[in-house]
């Protein structure tokens, strides 16, 4: 835990702020929050997430192009307020949702690179069409953990494109 004077001192060293309002006392340091009631002192971290980015994983998809179980690699990249993730399985399997993000969320994991991505689909593509563009409506929802996509859920307005991802454990 820290003190007043511990973050004070680092208010002085890291060049932040600190507002005081009769006992109750916030300090500041690069997205980290500390707050003192007293003698009662906790610290909560921000839930910092990154602003883009290319993550993966691997793990079993089922639903749209994939029987239910089957191995798959996941990818995903975002850009400002644009995302693109996929799964492909071996060779003829493949599904791709495209969108725009509603929300981005760290996951309290104190992980920069542990978000939910919650998206509105504007298009999607499968293997069945031969990866052909279908402009629709939908929703998905992406958690990564540690750089590694841990699940996928997204579906659309199109017939048999729902899709889930469950990515393998990482310990």
């Amino acid at each position: 835990m820290f003190g007043k004077h511990k973050c004070q001192e680092a208010i002085a060293t890291m060049n932040t702020s600190i507002k005081s309002s009769l006992n109750t006392w916030t300090c500041s340091i690069l997205g980290t929050v500390v707050v003192s009631l007293g003698l009662i002192s906790y610290i909560k971290v921000a839930d910092a997430v990154p602003n883009g980015g290319s993550f993966s994983g691997q793990g079993q998809a089922s639903g749209a192009v994939f029987a239910n179980g089957k191995q798959a690699n996941a990818s995903l990249d975002f850009n400002g307020r644009n995302y693109n993730v996929g799964l492909v399985s071996g060779r003829k399997s493949e599904v791709r949702y495209i969108g725009t993000i509603n929300q981005l969320r760290g996951t309290n994991s104190r992980n920069p690179n542990s978000f939910v991505l919650r998206g509105q689909v504007q298009s999607f593509a499968t293997s069945t069409t031969n990866l052909r563009v279908a402009n629709t409506k939908g929703t998905c929802r992406i958690e990564v953990f540690d750089m590694r996509i841990k699940s996928i859920s997204c579906s659309t307005k199109v017939a048999d494109s729902f899709t889930r991802f469950t990515g393998m454990s990482q310990f």
